[in-house]
C-alpha cells in the first residue's frame, strides 16, 4: 500500500520547490554520511569480535596446556613424595623392629 502512494503522480499543487529539493538533498546526504559511519562502526565491531574470538581460543588452548602441565607435574610430585615417605618410613620401621628384637620392650 505504501509503495502505491510513493509511485503516484504528484499533482501540480504538491510539487516540490527548489528550496524543498535542496533541503531534501541535504537530508539525503546527511543520512548517507550517517549510514557510511554506521557501516564503518559495524565493520570495526565485526573485526573486534573476530579478534576477541581468536584471543579466547588462544587463551583456552593455553589454559588446556597449563592444566596438562599441572596434571603431569602433580603426578611427578606424588612420586617424589611417595619415595620420600618410603625413605623416611622404611628406616624407622626397621629401627623399631631391631629395637623389639634386641629386647627393648622387656620390662
Amino acid at each position: 500500500m505504501a509503495h502505491a502512494t510513493l509511485c503516484r503522480p504528484i499533482p501540480r499543487s504538491e510539487r516540490l520547490t527548489v528550496a524543498d529539493n535542496e533541503y531534501l538533498t541535504a537530508r539525503v546526504d546527511q543520512h548517507e554520511a550517517r549510514i557510511e559511519k554506521l557501516d564503518h562502526r559495524v565493520g570495526i565491531l565485526e573485526r573486534d569480535g573476530a579478534v576477541t574470538n581468536e584471543r579466547m581460543s588462544t587463551i583456552q588452548s593455553s589454559l588446556n596446556e597449563i592444566k596438562t602441565a599441572i596434571r603431569d607435574s602433580n603426578s611427578g610430585i606424588r612420586r617424589v613424595l611417595l619415595w620420600a615417605a618410603a625413605a623416611i618410613a622404611g628406616p624407622m620401621i626397621s629401627a623399631i623392629v631391631v629395637f623389639i628384637l634386641k629386647g627393648g620392650l622387656h620390662v
